[in-house]
């Protein structure tokens, strides 16, 4: 058999090919949600963004740049990640997360997590740390406690925002924020109170977002990307979404790196994130290799879903056929966001 030899293009550091550190993060794609946080979603995910940027300006990897962006995300109960995460059918948080380093292909996944508050981190110890790819529940906490990883009580996790969004059921949830349809028809008594409450408390049921996720690449060309999420509420206890899994929810290689968000269980039919890489790997830019895979999955599946993308030349990538999705984009201290279709605002840093 013939020795592999890679592509003596993806070999060229990076400053030699004219790029530049660049760091792409979105903080989940709906088709149903209302606005009234509109601002922090959109300062918190520009925060995600100039995190990780400034670890790049710091000559730092790919890797730990996507880790520090996520970990913003799951540090705010408003994302559905770490503190702030769904509630499962049983009213339990159930985290999943994934890091992959795309020029050795290592990777770490978190399977249903917990006992953390930055699972992100943890799928990087295990990376780093373990000859395994994956870990899933008192697996994945043994390896925790081993390691001196900070652990919290699950309860801690819960975020007053998780307890008014799991009123859904997993089907009604999946219809109503992806795809647009009306499920609200046979509202009852208890729903109509529980509409009042967060009216009281929250000046109106809370904007509801979806798997957090970065793609990056450093100073020598190397990209990375992470993902993190609390998966769908309502969900069945012990179900695994597409976040964990390498090629599904996220793949990086020399080639390019992708994430994706959206249903789980669709992404999963078409190996979404791998798709996206693999279109790079056929000469496709990020961005016509992210709207081309998203196409093919709502031809090919019927559903909906949002990508982020980078690939070897330093282009983004960012597409979605949901209403919204939030995101935001650092390259040449340049900073871009935007939240619906064709909405692309732009700082300098």
């Amino acid at each position: 058999m013939a020795e592999f030899q890679p592509e003596e293009e993806n070999l060229t550091p990076a400053m030699e090919r004219n790029i530049s550190p660049s760091i792409i993060v979105q903080g989940g794609a709906y088709s149903q949600m209302l606005g009234h946080l509109t601002e922090e979603y959109e300062k918190v995910t520009k925060e995600s963004a100039k995190t990780g940027y400034k670890k790049l300006m710091e000559n730092k990897t790919a890797v730990e740049a996507v880790e520090v962006a996520v970990r913003v995300f799951e540090d705010n109960p408003c994302f559905n990640a770490g503190h702030g995460s769904y509630l499962n059918c049983e009213r339990e948080v159930e985290c999943d997360a994934m890091i992959m380093e795309g020029h050795t292909l290592n990777s770490g996944a978190v399977i249903g997590g917990r006992h953390f508050r930055n699972p992100i981190s943890l799928c990087r110890e295990i990376m780093s740390e373990s000859e395994h790819c994956a870990l899933s529940g008192e697996g994945a906490l043994k390896f925790a406690r081993d390691k001196n990883f900070p652990t919290v009580k699950p309860e801690e996790l819960i975020s007053s925002y998780a307890v008014n969004i799991g009123r859904s059921s997993y089907q009604e949830y999946v219809d109503y924020h992806y795809r647009g349809k009306p499920v609200q028809a046979h509202e009852t008594e208890f729903d109509k109170e529980y509409k009042q409450y967060v009216k009281e408390n929250f000046g109106e049921i809370p904007p509801t977002y979806d798997t957090v996720s970065a793609v990056a690449m450093d100073s020598k060309g190397n990209l990375a990307c992470a993902m993190s999420t609390g998966g769908i509420a309502g969900k069945l206890k012990g179900r695994v979404g597409d976040a964990p899994l390498i090629g599904c929810g996220a793949y990086a290689n020399k080639t390019g790196g992708a994430t994706v968000t959206g249903v789980g269980e669709s992404i999963m039919k078409m190996t979404l994130g791998r798709e996206v890489v693999y279109n790079m790997e056929n000469g496709q830019d990020a961005q016509t290799a992210a709207e081309n895979a998203l196409r093919k999955m709502k031809d090919t599946v019927g559903d909906h879903g949002g990508v982020i993308a980078i690939d070897k030349n330093g282009a983004f990538g960012k597409t979605f056929n949901t209403e919204k999705m939030v995101w935001a984009s650092i390259k040449n201290n340049t900073l871009q966001f935007g939240l619906k279709e064709n909405e692309v605002k732009t700082e300098q840093l």
